[in-house]
C-alpha cells in the first residue's frame, strides 16, 4: 500500500514538472513572437498596425517573412515602412539588442537546467522586455505612425525600476565585493557574464539614436541597469553553487640576474575571494 502511494506521488510530481516546463516553453514562444522588426516590411502587417485592426499575433496566423528578399539590396524597413541602409545606427542597435537576447536565451536554458527557476523566470521577462526595446528603436520619433502604434512602441520606465528591485534582492544574498573578480565560475555564471558584456555594447549602440533625439533615453537606462543585474546574478549563482570566484591579481615581472639563469621571471598566483 505504501509503495503504491509512493508511486502515485512520484508520478504526480513528474506530471507537475512536465506541465511547468511546458508553460515556460509556451511563455518563451509567445514572448519571442511579440514583435519581429524584420517582418514590418510586409505592407499588410503595416496596415494592420496603423489602423488598429486585428494583427497576425492575435489571430495566430503567423507566417515568417512572406515577402522575403526585400533586404537583398542592403536596406531594411522601420515600423512605418521607411527604408534605411542596414548599417544605419537604428539597425546596429536592433542587432546588438537581438544578440543580447539570444545570449540570455542560452543563459536561461542553463539556469533552468541548474534549478534556478526564479532566475529563469526573470530572464524570460527580460527577453520579452528586450523585444519591447527593439519595437521602440524601429519606431523613432521622426516616424509618421498612428497614435495607437506610438503608444504600443513606447518603452515603460517602470521596467527599469523593477530591475533595481531585483538587484537589491540578489545583492543581499552575496558576500560584499572587495576586489575585482574574473568572469567565470561555472558555465551558467560565465554565460551571464557574457550577456552582461553584450548588454554594455547594446547600451553604447543606442547612444547615437539618443544623441540625434530619435528615441527616448528610457531604453538605455534599462540596459545600463540590466548589466548591473547580470553582474549580481552571476555572483549569486556562484555563491549558491559554492563555486569559487577568482579575483584579479596584478602579475609582477621583475629581473633577477643573480639568483636565476633566466633574466625575466614571472610571479603569478591564483587568488580567491
Amino acid at each position: 500500500m505504501e509503495l503504491a502511494l509512493l508511486f502515485v506521488t512520484v508520478w504526480k510530481m513528474n506530471l507537475l514538472l512536465a506541465y511547468s516546463r511546458a508553460i515556460v516553453r509556451q511563455t518563451v514562444k509567445n514572448g519571442n513572437l511579440y514583435f519581429a522588426p524584420v517582418a514590418v516590411s510586409d505592407s499588410k502587417m503595416r496596415r494592420k498596425f496603423s489602423t488598429g485592426e486585428e494583427d497576425v499575433h492575435s489571430t495566430g496566423k503567423w507566417k515568417y517573412k512572406q515577402n522575403r528578399g526585400t533586404g537583398d539590396k542592403g536596406q531594411s524597413s522601420l515600423i512605418n515602412g521607411e527604408r534605411r541602409w542596414k548599417d544605419d545606427a537604428t539597425f546596429d542597435a536592433v542587432g546588438a539588442v537581438d544578440e543580447l537576447n539570444a545570449t540570455l536565451g542560452r543563459a536561461r536554458f542553463l539556469s533552468d537546467e541548474n534549478g534556478f527557476f526564479d532566475v529563469t523566470e526573470k530572464l524570460i521577462e527580460i527577453q520579452c522586455t528586450l523585444q519591447d526595446i527593439c519595437s521602440c528603436i524601429v519606431a523613432p520619433k521622426t516616424a509618421n505612425i498612428s497614435e495607437n502604434l506610438r503608444k504600443r512602441t513606447e518603452f515603460d520606465p517602470q521596467f527599469t525600476i523593477e530591475l533595481d528591485h531585483w538587484i537589491d534582492l540578489y545583492a543581499a544574498e552575496v558576500p560584499p565585493l572587495t576586489q575585482f573578480i574574473l568572469p567565470g565560475g561555472n558555465p551558467l555564471s560565465s554565460s551571464i557574464h557574457e550577456a552582461r558584456c553584450i548588454s554594455r555594447r547594446a547600451e553604447r549602440s543606442l547612444i547615437p539614436l539618443i544623441r540625434n533625439d530619435e528615441i527616448d533615453p528610457a531604453p538605455i537606462q534599462y540596459l545600463n541597469r540590466l548589466s548591473d543585474l547580470l553582474f549580481v546574478l552571476a555572483r549569486y549563482i556562484c555563491h549558491i553553487l559554492n563555486d569559487t570566484e577568482l579575483s584579479y591579481k596584478k602579475k609582477v615581472v621583475y629581473s633577477d640576474l643573480t639568483t636565476s639563469k633566466h633574466p625575466l621571471r614571472h610571479e603569478w598566483k591564483r587568488y580567491y575571494i
